[in-house]
């Protein structure tokens, strides 16, 4: 078995190119988003380029992620995966809380950890996703029938935008009863229909209630997935997507597929030494032979 402990050597012209890079999509970045706001404020009718343009941006940086990985690493990281993952309770939810230890190290847009691989204690830090707030509102509304008003989930969130920060694009009570009632419409599609990723729903042409505005390309719906990180154990940790993953669960769906993020340093290592043939999946310890990571 390999040493989870020994780190992964970068050569130093790679990190050099890597860096150059890094920082001229940065200034892309800050021009999009600076110039985009000027303009929708100014040409309401060109949203739908401009966020076509800010998606194209988001897949360069993600593509620019998987090229980088691609050299580092023999098994292979494509930003863009989609995973069918067990739902097997408990489920783990990344503690992002305002005073969580990690929520500042995951407080970028979701696109800048596609593909990464990361040091660090972060995926010791998780939650039972069930007992969240999120999850109990969702819970008593659909199963009690409590009106989402008299939800601690609905009071939690009315707190944060009554505090100035905006949840979900809401920014006052009204935005956020709105968005409730897309809530229920998610249910009901999901319910009725199945859960079906982004793709899907934009090659039948349906409509997903809380999804942004969708751009032709399928790659760039996949914003809109349910996300997870991969600890250093192989352990599937969600950190975005908190309304589909309540419903799901509700509705008892034993598996949902979900776009995967970033990996912990350890588990890429596992999956390096499996991929150049160093460990024999055979040889590993039976819950993680026919991990979905270790065989894409």
């Amino acid at each position: 078995m390999i040493d989870p402990r020994r780190p992964t050597s970068v050569p130093a012209a790679l990190r050099s190119v890597g860096r150059y890079v890094a920082s001229g999509l940065l200034q892309v970045e800050h021009s999009l988003r600076s110039a985009g706001a000027a303009f929708v404020d100014r040409w309401p009718a060109l949203t739908t380029l401009l966020v076509s343009t800010w998606y194209g941006y988001t897949h360069l940086y993600c593509w620019g992620t998987g090229v980088k990985n691609s050299l580092v690493h023999p098994a292979g990281i494509d930003p863009f995966e989609i995973q069918r993952v067990p739902l097997d309770p408990p489920i783990p939810w990344l503690d992002l809380t305002p005073s969580g230890p990690v929520t500042s190290q995951f407080s970028r847009s979701k696109f800048k950890y596609a593909g990464r691989v990361m040091d660090g204690d972060w995926d010791q830090h998780t939650v039972p996703f069930q007992e969240t707030a999120v999850y109990r509102g969702f819970k008593a509304h659909f199963e009690r029938s409590v009106d989402w008003a008299e939800t601690e989930f609905f009071a939690d969130v009315m707190d944060r935008i009554d505090d100035g920060n905006p949840m979900w694009g809401c920014r006052s009570r009204a935005a956020f009863e709105r968005r409730c009632e897309r809530i229920d419409e998610l249910y009901a599609s999901i319910e009725a229909h199945g859960y079906r990723i982004q793709a899907e729903l934009a090659g039948d042409e349906v409509d997903d209630p809380l999804a942004a505005q969708r751009v032709p390309s399928a790659r760039h719906t996949i914003h809109d997935e349910m996300t997870v990180l991969i600890g250093r154990d192989g352990e599937y940790i969600f950190v975005d997507g908190r309304d589909r993953l309540a419903i799901v669960l509700l509705l008892d769906l034993p598996s949902v597929p979900v776009w995967v993020l970033a990996r912990h340093e350890r588990w890429q290592r596992l999956r390096d030494a499996v991929a150049s043939g160093r460990v024999e999946q055979c040889d590993l310890p039976p819950r993680l032979r026919d991990h979905p990571d270790l065989s894409t």
